[in-house]
């Protein structure tokens, strides 16, 4: 049965979404963010819009679960990364991290589940981006053991896992039957398995 739904959230389709509790980020083809929460009624009331944070569609948003969901990071086919404080209001300014991906469109953002200073992105290309915030001109590590060597970009989303309290990202890749482990102290692999 249905329990609750809304319409009037985005202009345009959702492509992303991520929860916390009851309360729910969205990521539109519209190029913006909104954050709704789901009443103790059922009723779904969009609490606050972030109207164009992006030039473009926005693929992928996460709410920082070590900040209680009050800031988010999102991105999409700019290539940009944008990482907002909901306290300070939709007026205000946000961080922006480019170029790590180059040229190529963001498919998905993560939060590390306990450290709230690292963030997880992928894109068409081969890479995976582990990003330290406080430090985000340069990233942590640059991922690319996961997809072969002959393939420089993927055609495919796909969204790694971090995972045994934040210490491990897992992921597929392209064209590919494994499972790759990373450490994420380190960068290093320490698994790959053929499933």
């Amino acid at each position: 049965r249905l329990v609750c739904s809304t319409s009037d959230v985005h202009s345009s389709g959702i492509f992303g979404m991520h929860a916390i509790g009851t309360e729910i980020a969205t990521a539109s083809k519209d190029s913006s963010v909104c954050v709704s929460i789901i009443k103790p009624d059922g009723f779904i009331e969009t609490m606050e819009e972030y109207r164009d944070m992006h030039n473009g569609v926005v693929k992928s948003v996460h709410l920082n679960s070590c900040m209680n969901g009050k800031v988010f990071a999102s991105a999409g086919n700019d290539s940009i990364i944008k990482i907002k404080d909901r306290r300070t209001g939709a007026a205000s300014g946000c961080l922006t991290i480019e170029n790590v991906h180059g040229e190529f469109c963001i498919n998905s953002v993560k939060w590390n589940p306990v450290s709230e200073h690292v963030l997880m992105s992928t894109s068409f290309g081969r890479n995976i981006v582990l990003s330290d915030i406080r430090k985000s001109s340069t990233p942590m590590f640059v991922l690319d053991n996961h997809i072969d060597k002959m393939h420089p970009k993927t055609k495919s989303i796909y969204h790694p896992c971090f995972y045994d309290s934040g210490d491990y990202l897992i992921t597929t890749g392209e064209r590919s039957t494994f499972l790759t482990t990373y450490e994420v102290r380190t960068g290093s692999v320490v698994g790959r398995e053929d499933i």
